[in-house]
């Protein structure tokens, strides 16, 4: 499968205008407020990755700079990124699915009150 750079970068770019647009908003809405920094954290790694896939190397390695450790981000945090792992891999079928529950268990193990997690187990397995 060929990568499109272009049209990855534009997605990307767009996700990132989102963020930047919500940062400064009133959402107090825990899946929200709570995944925030983890949603800044795969688009900067997906950005990272598609300049990386399109030669641009010192973009790619000023990304990855300024990206926060994993070990830095909280328990509620990581969980959000293992949450949106479930969520992508989801998308592959029965091969996928086997791989999303390995994921949203561990994110239910690191916030096992975020009620999302318990809904996507449930998504998965049914």
């Amino acid at each position: 499968m060929k990568y499109d750079e272009s049209s990855g970068l534009q997605k990307i770019r767009d996700c990132e205008q989102l963020l930047e647009s919500n940062k400064s908003s009133d959402c107090q809405e825990y899946l929200f407020v709570t995944i925030f920094k983890a949603m800044e954290y795969m688009v900067g790694g997906c950005k990272a990755y598609a300049l990386f896939k399109s030669g641009n190397l010192s973009g790619t390695k000023e990304i990855l700079q300024t990206l926060p450790s994993c070990s830095e981000m909280s328990d509620k945090e990581r969980s959000g990124i293992y949450g949106m792992k479930a969520c992508a891999y989801m998308e592959y079928g029965i091969n996928g699915n086997h791989k999303a529950l390995e994921f949203i268990n561990e994110a239910r193990t690191r916030d096992p009150l975020m009620p999302d997690w318990h809904f996507l187990t449930s998504k998965i397995m049914g």
